[in-house]
């Protein structure tokens, strides 16, 4: 995913923790990140499709750094401890 997109997505999720997912606007996003309303609807139809990337992007990230951690770790127990503390 190239860098802006995250940006943005990072941005979104930051701005709905911060005034909820009702009250963020898009507008507000795009203030944030730095970008364009245009650009924004140009890649996301709307608020929820904003935060259906934003959730997708933070399961591939979590799926990676559990792949990294799990190809280095031997034991049972010691993926099981580091599920437990990526996911929670």
């Amino acid at each position: 995913m190239e860098q802006e997109s995250e940006i943005i997505l990072d941005t979104a999720l930051s701005v709905v923790v911060r005034y909820g997912m009702k009250r963020t606007t898009m507008a507000d996003i795009a203030r944030e990140a730095g970008v364009s309303r245009q650009t924004l609807y140009d890649r996301y139809s709307d608020k929820d499709g904003i935060m259906g990337a934003a959730i997708t992007l933070i399961c591939k990230r979590l799926s990676g750094e559990m792949h990294d951690a799990f190809a280095r770790l031997q034991t049972l127990e010691e993926k099981l401890n580091a599920f437990l503390e990526l996911a929670v």
